[in-house]
């Protein structure tokens, strides 16, 4: 006991020497609790830390919480069928500015504030590199700048891996820091100059600021425990480390270098288990020992025995940017020790400090206060010593306890006693006597205040007013205040102030005693109208200005001698009732206002009345019970005596601005919108979403119901609103607009911040407007402009992104280019190669003498195009290896490009395409080798002809100049993006979208560059995306220092050869096709090279449907419409290639079980993988004989035909048609030479009535009965003319026309011209 009063004594004289942000007394101190009764998940709390926005995030045994200073608000994770509880027991947290890392015993999440939802953490294994879930406790955390850093229970340190993280943070990523294998960290915090002080087993480890690297180890050896805590204070460096229950708590001296010296003396405070210092101060929490607080060399400790802390076991403390101490404990929730909460005190009979609650006056002089109770009589309280005495009925000859009133005069206490008279008091002599007033004045004592004057009167009020002498000791009544039943007094100069019941403010002049105005709702001449005659309370300031409380609604500034009310101050809508008692000014002008709903202040600079309360004010004050001292002001309360010091009136905290938490949506089933920012945000609901809340707050720890908020929805309220309770504001039914809700709240001072704003858009209803369509067009329209400019700003970064890349590894992708172009050149050789195998296997196998026309045309075709393939490839070598040399001599240049023009004239026809050859004079001559010459020019040429859709223009220009000659090629096709048009005479470089137009292989720009070079010339292109290109290029007229003609290879071109050239993709079908009518199978043929398509329908229209596209895309869609067994399909195609063929076909329900052969020159197994990973049902390369892939088709279909399936879900027929077209073929060829045969015969043959065969045919191909067989002698008459026979009459016997007239007109109707002209067209190929 006697420890225990030196300590207490020892603890007043330290707050007295350290009155400002000191450490309170123990049993003084105020402690505010926050548990599971004020929301709190669980009482048991592991870690606390504040946010950026002054929110205090709680991390308890059962999920984490926010708490805003008056609510608290619960998080967890979803209650799903596998949820795990242990992932609610919240080990640590670390805020962030998007939201906090959260760890747990079964991992580390990240919690995000824009969605409340919890995102867990992965981490990179170090063996192998696989990415897993983090599902061990993680126990503490640590950020250094923008690192995170994680500690788990297995010792292991890991740093959050920002760049291998999802970006919007739903896929955190941790990597593993190095350590010695048998290291495991219990601990880490931030040590001096930015690095990491660790401990672990074998000692305290300083590490570089990313944790990879150990700057100095202190070997102290520990036993691993999770419970071991370190702690750094860079105020001493100092380190300590602490346990828990059990554990002896060692402390340290440290350098800079991490260096650790133990300290002789052992620290009090054992079980440690956090520290946390605000400046010099430092906190110690430990696990039954309580908290000890040291200040330099003093030392303080709370328990819960000589404090209001509940217990004991503390897990956690923690600062705040107020000041404000935080402390989390074991089974009893938060507390928090507040210096504003600790700034005032309240000295009641609970604490010891009086011995009666209800203090009804207050008189301070010096050290000493002297106190009147209502009901516990005097009380005598030395401020210096804590020492009070008390003077009651029970005690002293004081005539009875309930004290309303005192004055102090010299020695003497005059006390109002109510119901027994004014008090004469001598408390050094403890003699007491009564006076009374008259009978008629005060018939029953009850007296209520008493006021001297200063002058030898007293004023006492009760019933009536009257002034005592305390010379005579009379009672003398002043005029007009009869049965007034007074209240209050104030006075100024000679006049004196009176506050009544009902009859508003009297007016008393001290040197006539009487009553001169009256200032009410009904006024004595003179007097100040004011809005009620019940006033309460009255109160006069050092400007002379009297404040007025009217019928308890409202509180007047008059000024008196202006006989006008200067304002008049409301109360709040929900604090109707306030009765003002007792108030203070202070030497800035600023009132404290005592009342029966707490304290309230009035700001002068701001000339507004705000609340100070808080869960330790009292909120019932007692009349006229307020003085004020140099440093404090003292008020009266039914729980005491409120010390308040002035200074604490004028202070603003760090407080942070509105912050919207949320929308809740109260129609249309209900909806939740998760909001954390302090606005700006804008929230779209639906029309019949427009009944909802907006949810705000402010986090303010101390004083939260000091704060005032207001809202106002603009465009839907005028005014402003008090929300202050709620802190949310509900509307209901707002009709469909762009709205802005603005929210303000008062800080300390009484101050509005700048209002918060969010915008709130409702939208109408699809029926509220008649131009719902032009809205839905433009909404359209605005949509697509989104995507277009966003899909530009994209395609823009893609290629800036690749052209860096280009430019970091342009020798490797150079490389890679020129093996890719190699690769393409030999695929590109294998089509010319089948289509010349291909033709001369057909005219080996015809047996014919002569070898057709056609047949040689593409022979040489696709000769020119290896030809033309292998002068590229030399081409290129001698440009790379710079062996290419300028066989120049001079030249007209306009008859040269005038026989050019023809040539590409002719090619521009078979496009649709306007083709123009302008130049400025009819002889320009210029030294250049006409060769090179021709292949800049039929490049650029056929570029334009690429790259220009139909209907377009090209225009070849030539302009002579004094110097040089300028040539230049103009379309307007589809342009180059200005950000290619420098690298597109690159080697290799091909754009995106001139992909998608022609193939190619990127060398032809390169390679005019060359040769334009080669000439000393330059080439330059200008280009508008979809307007078109100009590439102009200028040429000097004379070549200096030519080198004599040496060998060089170059290719004969006749002008044929030239027009083939530019006119390789531009080749069509056109000779007409017929096939068998009976055939049972159909066959789609694919491919963009109409001549291998022509080839390939050669070899299968005998026995086949044959169906040829070249269009892809287009080909797809008509196997969609049915009707084919089998498709045969190239892989490289433009747009749409074979890839995209078998994964549409495969992936359709419709298509799925129709074969698929790809013919490719692709000859990898990756791309035969990948395509029979796709479904293709046959893979076969170029080039091969044309028999062999006649035969695999023919084994597909057998296979099918050994199906046991009755039907064919993919071709035209099922297996009951097929047999049916089978004996229709029978049949007709029986009597193929028989004129008689008919429909009689045909459906007599097969035993079918004519309506019942004519359904049949017509339901099958589309065709009467006559049409089927007259298509069925024509097919055979084509097979007769292709075998050599020419006789027309003979062949129309032989197909069973009557007439030769009838067989020409049926021929001509199906091939689009007659036998005679099909003959020699035959012959020509």
């Amino acid at each position: 006991m006697a420890y225990k009063r030196i300590l207490s004594l020892a603890v007043c004289l330290f707050m007295l020497a350290f009155p400002a942000f000191s450490i309170p007394e123990p049993s003084t101190a105020h402690i505010k609790v926050i548990t599971v009764n004020e929301g709190l998940p669980d009482n048991s709390v592991n870690d606390l830390v504040e946010d950026d926005y002054g929110f205090i995030w709680i991390g308890t045994w059962n999920g984490l919480a926010r708490f805003d200073g008056k609510y608290v608000t619960t998080y967890r994770h979803p209650r799903e069928k596998d949820h795990n509880p242990l992932c609610d027991m919240v080990r640590c947290i670390k805020p962030c500015r998007d939201g906090l890392w959260v760890g747990n015993d079964t991992g580390l999440d990240f919690f995000s504030y824009s969605d409340g939802r919890f995102y867990p953490a992965y981490y990179v294994r170090a063996e192998g590199g696989e990415e897993v879930l983090l599902n061990v406790r993680v126990s503490h955390l640590l950020k250094l700048g923008d690192d995170i850093f994680a500690l788990t229970i297995n010792g292991d340190l890991m740093r959050w891996d920002r760049a291998g993280s999802a970006p919007d943070g739903t896929r955190p990523m941790f990597r593993l820091l190095p350590k010695p294998r048998h290291r495991r960290y219990a601990d880490f915090t931030l040590f001096a100059d930015g690095s990491i002080m660790a401990l672990s087993t074998d000692g305290v480890t300083l590490l570089s600021a990313d944790g990879e690297r150990e700057l100095f180890h202190n070997p102290i050896p520990y036993g691993y425990d999770p419970n071991l805590n370190l702690f750094f204070n860079e105020e001493n460096m100092t380190v300590t480390i602490g346990g828990g229950v059990g554990t002896q708590t060692r402390e340290f001296q440290v350098d800079r270098n991490g260096h650790l010296i133990a300290c002789d003396a052992t620290p009090p405070y054992s079980n440690l288990m956090s520290i946390a210092a605000d400046g010099a101060v430092c906190y110690y929490g430990t696990d039954g020992n309580g908290i000890f607080v040291r200040d330099g060399d003093n030392m303080i400790r709370f328990t819960p025995d000589n404090s209001s802390m509940p217990c004991d076991a503390i897990y956690k403390v923690y600062i705040d940017s107020n000041h404000n101490l935080w402390v989390g404990s074991y089974r009893h929730g938060v507390f928090m020790l507040s210096h504003n909460l600790n700034a005032y005190s309240v000295m009641d009979k609970h604490s010891g400090r009086l011995s009666y609650d209800i203090v009804t006056a207050v008189i301070p002089d010096g050290d000493r206060l002297y106190l009147g109770l209502d009901g516990g009589g005097l009380e005598v309280l030395d401020m210096s010593t804590g020492a009070h005495r008390q003077y009651n009925k029970a005690n002293s000859q004081l005539p009875a306890d309930n004290v309303v009133s005192v004055v102090k005069d010299g020695d003497i206490l005059w006390a109002a006693i109510y119901g027994t008279g004014l008090v004469e008091c001598n408390l050094s002599a403890g003699s007491f006597r009564t006076f009374n007033p008259d009978y008629d004045c005060e018939p029953n004592n009850k007296l209520w205040v008493v006021m001297d004057d200063g002058s030898g009167n007293l004023y006492v009020g009760g019933n009536s007013l009257s002034v005592f002498n305390k010379q005579t000791h009379q009672f003398r009544m002043v005029e007009g205040t009869q049965m007034a039943d007074v209240l209050c007094m104030a006075m100024d100069g000679n006049t004196v102030l009176v506050s009544t019941r009902w009859n508003g403010i009297l007016q008393v002049d001290r040197r006539r005693l009487a009553v001169m105005e009256r200032h009410s709702d009904s006024p004595s001449k003179g007097g100040v109208t004011i809005p009620g005659r019940k006033t309460p309370f009255v109160f006069i300031d050092s400007r002379h200005q009297a404040w007025v409380d009217v019928d308890n609604a409202m509180l007047c500034r008059i000024d008196l001698s202006g006989k006008r009310i200067i304002k008049t101050y409301r109360h709040r809508a929900d604090d109707v009732g306030i009765q003002i008692l007792s108030m203070v000014e202070d030497k800035r002008g600023n009132l404290l206002i005592g009342t029966n709903r707490g304290l309230f202040k009035y700001v002068r600079e701001r000339d507004v009345v705000i609340p100070l309360n808080d869960e330790r004010i009292p909120r019932m004050f007692t009349f006229n019970a307020s003085a004020k001292d140099a440093d404090a002001a003292y008020f009266g309360t039914t729980s005491g005596l409120l010390r308040y010091p002035l200074d604490q009136m004028t202070e603003n905290r760090n407080m942070s601005g509105t912050v919207f938490t949320g929308i809740e949506v109260f129609n249309n089933g209900g909806k939740e919108i998760r909001l954390f920012s302090k606005g700006d945000d804008t929230v779209e609901l639906d029309n019949d979403q427009n009944f909802f809340k907006v949810n705000f707050t402010v986090p303010e720890m101390t004083n939260p119901d000091q704060l005032k908020f207001e809202c106002r929805l603009d465009g839907f309220e005028d005014s402003w609103r008090d929300v202050t309770e709620a802190r949310s504001a509900i509307y209901t039914y707002v009709p469909a607009g762009n709205y802005r809700l603005l929210v303000r709240h008062t800080m300390p001072d009484g101050s509005w911040t700048e209002p918060a704003s969010m915008t709130i858009r409702i939208h109408p209803a699809w029926y509220a407007t008649g131009w719902m369509i032009a809205i839905w067009i433009l909404l359209i329209l605005i949509a697509l402009t989104s995507i277009v400019f966003t899909w530009y700003k994209f395609i823009k970064n893609r290629e800036k992104i690749r052209l860096a890349e280009v430019e970091r590894d342009s020798a490797n992708r150079l490389n890679e280019a020129k093996l890719d172009f190699y690769a393409n050149i030999t695929h590109e050789l294998r089509t010319p190669c089948f289509l010349i195998s291909a033709q001369i296997e057909e005219m080996y196998d015809s047996g014919r003498q002569s070898i057709p026309v056609n047949n040689l045309g593409g022979i040489y075709r696709n000769s020119a195009k290896l030809n033309k393939l292998i002068s590229h490839i030399i081409d290129f070598r001698k440009t790379d290896t710079g062996h290419l040399s300028l066989n120049a001599r001079r030249i007209d240049l306009q008859p040269l490009m005038a026989e050019l023009a023809e040539d590409y004239e002719q090619l521009c026809r078979q496009k649709s395409l306007t083709f123009r050859f302008n130049y400025t004079r009819p002889s320009i001559e210029a030294e250049v080798d006409s060769d090179k010459l021709e292949l800049i020019v039929t490049n650029l040429i056929s570029n334009a002809y690429k790259y220009t859709q139909k209907g377009g223009s090209m225009t070849l220009e030539l302009k002579d100049t004094d110097d040089a000659v300028e040539i230049s090629v103009t379309d307007n096709g589809i342009g180059i993006m200005d950000h290619l048009q420098t690298t597109i005479f690159q080697p290799f470089v091909r754009t995106d979208r001139g992909r998608e137009v022609s193939s190619g292989d990127g060398i032809g720009l390169a390679f005019v560059k060359e040769l334009v070079e080669l000439h000393h010339g330059t080439i330059t292109v200008e280009s508008k995306i979809n307007e078109g290109s100009r590439f102009t290029v200028i040429l000097p007229k004379k070549q200096p220092n030519l080198p004599a003609p040496g060998p060089e290879f170059t290719e004969a071109k006749s002008a044929a050869h030239k027009a083939e050239l530019l006119r390789q993709d531009s080749q069509e079908p056109t000779q007409p096709k017929i096939s068998d009518p009976t055939a049972i199978r159909s066959i789609l043929l694919i491919d963009d090279n109409h001549e291998v398509l022509s080839v390939l329908a050669k070899a299968f229209e005998g026995n086949y449907h044959v169906t040829e596209m070249a269009d892809a895309r287009e080909a797809v869609e008509l196997a969609r419409k049915g009707g084919f067994d089998l498709v045969i399909t190239d892989l490289m195609m433009p747009e749409f290639d074979g890839h995209q063929v078998l994964k549409t076909l495969k992936g359709d329900k419709h298509t799925h079980d129709i074969k698929v052969v790809v013919f490719s020159a692709l000859t990898s197994e990756e791309d035969m993988l990948q395509a029979f990973d796709e479904g293709a049902d046959a893979y076969l390369t170029k080039p091969i004989p044309v028999k062999v892939l006649v035969r695999q088709v023919e084994r597909l279909f057998e296979q099918d035909s050994d199906s046991t399936t009755l039907t064919s879900p993919a071709g035209n027929y099922n297996r009951e048609e097929q047999k049916f077209l089978l004996e229709c073929r029978k049949i007709i060829n029986e009597h193929m030479t028989d004129e008689n045969f008919g429909i009689g015969v045909l459906a007599e043959r097969l035993a079918m009535s004519h309506s019942a065969l004519y359904k049949k045919i017509k339901g099958m191909t589309g065709m009467s009965i006559i049409d089927f067989i007259n298509e069925y002698r024509i097919y055979k008459a084509v097979q007769l003319f292709r075998d050599g026979n020419t006789n027309v009459q003979a062949v129309a016997e032989m197909c069973g026309f009557k007439d030769v007239k009838t067989f020409r007109e049926t021929f001509k109707r199906k091939m689009q011209m007659p036998p005679k002209q099909y003959i020699l067209k035959i012959r020509e190929e």
